[in-house]
């Protein structure tokens, strides 16, 4: 017998995130390591940022993904995590954006990177609407 369709869950929207940062990283390590995007001579100067801003924003979501959302307290650090890592998804433009003006990365290569980015940072804004949605509900 199946489930019916009103019963059925969705897929989980926290993973979906979780994969996208994770993918998101994976590019810009993938790129910054590419001769032809960035010299080695940019690397230190270059790369490292990219990477360090994307790396952030896997911690930051991870970090807040593993805080319950049960007392006020640790809402409130989970919140923390969650708008630092949507401050690392503006850190990680200001990085594309330098790299793009001074290192004159393509306009393909940074439109498909911004993109990415863009479609995290809704993921969080939802993500942070349904924790505020939640706790109101569950406010007695």
């Amino acid at each position: 017998m199946s489930v019916p369709k009103p019963d059925r869950s969705k897929p989980d929207g926290l993973m979906e995130l979780q994969r996208m940062a994770y993918k998101l990283y994976g590019y810009t390590a993938h790129l910054t390591s590419n001769e032809k995007i960035v010299p080695k001579r940019l690397r230190w100067c270059t790369g490292r940022f990219l990477v360090n801003a994307a790396s952030a924003i896997c911690r930051y979501i991870d970090l807040a993904n593993s805080l319950r959302n049960d007392d006020i307290v640790t809402a409130a650090e989970r919140l923390k995590c969650q708008q630092l890592a949507r401050g690392s998804t503006f850190n990680l433009i200001t990085e594309i954006h330098k790299a793009y003006y001074s290192h004159g990365f393509s306009d393909d290569v940074v439109g498909n990177w911004i993109e990415q980015v863009v479609a995290i940072q809704t993921k969080l804004d939802n993500w942070i609407k349904s924790d505020q949605n939640r706790a109101k509900r569950e406010k007695p």
